[in-house]
């Protein structure tokens, strides 16, 4: 799981500059607590900020979304078609658009496939895959659909009530 990081997107009276990126502490003992990502030459680099601190005022920090996957291809809906790709993460509906806005943006298209990043693992719609994560019980089931959720792809199966993280499953080869 990625840690939380944030971003100074507006100075405030004894800040550091903006554009200064902070991270959730990775002691156990002070967990809710952010510190500085790089030591420099700014006297805030060791600060400490309490999680309140950063998380209630959104107008000046932002949460860093740190994307764990790659879409590959989108489902057209009313035309039955898939659309793959291009190198440049593109899409050619009628006119070349971002495949992570029209997954995102769209109640057209669907996501079809995507590439987890941290092993390249592909998975598409249809694929039977198993969860991998801290449950009692493994599910094995095929999946429906992918959504994005707040930065990662949420696994939705066909038989499954429950929705997994793309991070959380691996793929079953029949």
């Amino acid at each position: 799981m990625h840690e939380k990081r944030y971003q100074l997107i507006k100075e405030f009276p004894g800040s550091p500059k903006a554009g200064h990126i902070i991270k959730e502490h990775d002691d156990p003992g002070r967990k809710n607590f952010y510190h500085s990502e790089s030591e420099d030459e700014d006297s805030f680099s060791l600060r400490m900020y309490p999680g309140w601190y950063v998380v209630n005022y959104p107008e000046y920090w932002k949460k860093i979304v740190e994307k764990d996957y790659e879409i590959l291809s989108l489902y057209d809906i009313l035309e039955n078609h898939i659309e793959y790709a291009d190198e440049e993460g593109c899409v050619n509906f009628g006119e070349k658009a971002c495949i992570n806005y029209m997954a995102s943006e769209s109640k057209n298209y669907r996501i079809h496939s995507v590439k987890r990043l941290i092993d390249g693992a592909v998975f598409k719609v249809g694929d039977t895959v198993e969860s991998c994560d801290n449950r009692q019980t493994k599910i094995l089931d095929n999946i429906r659909r992918f959504k994005i959720n707040d930065g990662t792809i949420d696994v939705y199966l066909q038989k499954s009530v429950f929705i997994l993280k793309l991070n959380f499953i691996k793929k079953i080869i029949q």
